[in-house]
């Protein structure tokens, strides 16, 4: 029998400035906005958090984790961090991807060094680079990433609006997982120049995944013109797909997690395709899926 799983309210681990690798995986429909559940179990998934997988550094906020295992057995963790002191909204500003390693899925973690570090604001990625997702295609290793650029000024406990809008999605490849990492002069995924498209103002959190027939799918975050700006609206999810893992992407303008009036019911996707279909896990934001207040998790599928 199919059902929808639901969970709960997730703890928010990111706004205390660390991340808790958890063994628990929530999936929420890809081409479907409200696709009917799977029959897996996903409270038998869950399990305490062991102490060791915490990663956090004084003095920095940590937030978007994304691990990888190398051929040696190593742990990679690929992470945003910035300074505490510059405020928790200049992770629009002033966010680095940092690196850092573990034995294990749950740590402990070690930091190695700065994966994406700032570079000049007349890149488009100079100051600011956040949510990194890490895969492996073929023999190389390619982040996917959200980066932005403007005026340098860190947002404090306020919101840098030319930071939001110029946010764009990069890739960045590399040999090995302790780098070097090339990255590109332009973004990945742009916004489109259609004011009327759903992702004109701005594309963030990318999340890619290899189809059975060698291609490659991306479900990003974007945001578009419709509503008032700076804030602009509704924020929706988009897919794209590409023949490389470095484009170009050819996008499919129909909005994915969906749900009825709602001008920002999710975000954060992972997707990944499990040999018979492609699943997500995704935040929602409250009653759109699992019909519970606040911020939650849902399960489903998508072909």
């Amino acid at each position: 029998m199919k059902r929808n799983v639901n969970i709960g309210k997730p703890r928010h681990a990111r706004l205390h400035g660390y991340i808790a690798v958890a063994g628990a995986l929530v999936a929420a429909a890809l081409s479907f906005p409200a696709a009917a559940s799977d029959e897996s179990d996903i409270a038998s998934w869950i399990r305490p958090v062991p102490s060791t997988a915490k990663m956090a550094e004084d003095g920095w906020y940590v937030w978007c984790g994304s691990l990888a295992k190398d051929d040696c057995g190593v742990y990679h963790l690929f992470y945003a961090r910035w300074k505490k002191s510059l405020g928790f909204g200049s992770w629009m500003t002033s966010s680095e991807i940092a690196h850092a390693t573990g034995p294990s899925p749950f740590g402990p973690w070690t930091h190695r060094d700065v994966a994406l570090p700032p570079r000049g604001l007349e890149y488009w990625d100079g100051p600011c680079t956040h949510n990194p997702t890490v895969h492996r295609f073929g023999g190389k290793w390619y982040m996917y990433y959200t980066a932005t650029t403007g005026d340098g000024v860190p947002a404090g406990k306020g919101y840098n609006w030319l930071h939001r809008n110029n946010q764009r999605i990069g890739v960045a490849v590399a040999d090995s997982l302790d780098g070097p990492w090339t990255r590109f002069d332009k973004p990945l995924i742009d916004v489109s120049a259609d004011d009327a498209a759903p992702d004109s103002l701005n594309v963030s959190n990318p999340a890619v995944a290899l189809r059975p027939d060698g291609t490659y799918v991306m479900v990003y975050k974007a945001t578009g013109k419709k509503r008032p700006l700076p804030r602009g609206g509704p924020v929706v999810h988009l897919v794209a797909t590409s023949k490389s893992p470095t484009g170009p992407f050819r996008k499919i303008m129909k909005p994915q997690f969906t749900a009825g009036d709602s001008v920002f019911p999710a975000e954060d996707p992972f997707i990944w395709h499990d040999g018979g279909r492609f699943r997500a896990i995704v935040k929602d934001f409250g009653r759109h899926f699992t019909r519970r207040k606040g911020p939650a998790t849902r399960i489903g599928r998508a072909q």
